[in-house]
């Protein structure tokens, strides 16, 4: 829905002076006109992120390649507006994220994963706190099954943003339960 009284108000305050307005209200044609123009002018990247996350869903089926674009896709969109990142969770996204890097055959998926995992999650309690619940802390099983180096550097991204910031419950559930800095010393 398109705030006419706002784009009103906006266009109140930036007339340039040089002549006197000629303001008139806008006729439901002018009106229906200048709604689908800006609907289709217009990109809703919430709308975008939900249809990738649900076709991420069939990701068992899906080719690397298509894949592979998919996930570099909603990296994007996360990065237009840090609420996207909790979007994913909301949708049902985060889930599938996590899902693929457990669970997908081929590395460079894997490692696209971690790295839309690694983007969300960084200094976002939000989206920590849902990926607590998702199991993120398996990350830590994820890196010893881990046979290509970049694939580890990506694990330990994930698993470094996931406990960055004021995320401590996930730090102490780390260090307690998931041998914590022994783990880092015996993995490196």
């Amino acid at each position: 829905m398109v705030d006419w009284n706002g784009l009103f108000k906006w266009s109140m305050e930036h007339q340039d002076g040089t002549k006197p307005t000629e303001f008139k209200v806008m006729s439901a044609e002018e009106r229906k006109w200048l709604e689908e123009a800006m609907k289709q002018y217009t990109f809703n990247d919430v709308d975008r992120l939900k249809e990738v996350a649900v076709e991420l869903k069939g990701h068992m089926e899906m080719e690397k390649g298509k894949l592979v674009e998919m996930l570099d896709e909603l990296l994007e969109l996360i990065e237009i507006h840090v609420r996207n990142s909790l979007n994913l969770c909301l949708c049902g996204g985060m889930q599938t994220i996590i899902d693929i890097i457990f669970n997908k055959p081929h590395e460079e998926v894997r490692r696209e994963a971690c790295g839309v995992f690694s983007f969300s999650n960084q200094n976002n309690v939000e989206v920590q706190t849902f990926t607590a619940k998702m199991g993120a802390l398996n990350l830590t099983h994820q890196y010893v099954r881990e046979t290509n180096i970049k694939n580890r550097e990506a694990v330990i991204g994930a698993l470094s943003s996931f406990l960055r910031g004021i995320n401590t419950d996930g730090k102490r559930t780390f260090l307690s339960e998931y041998g914590g800095l022994g783990f880092f010393k015996v993995s490196i």
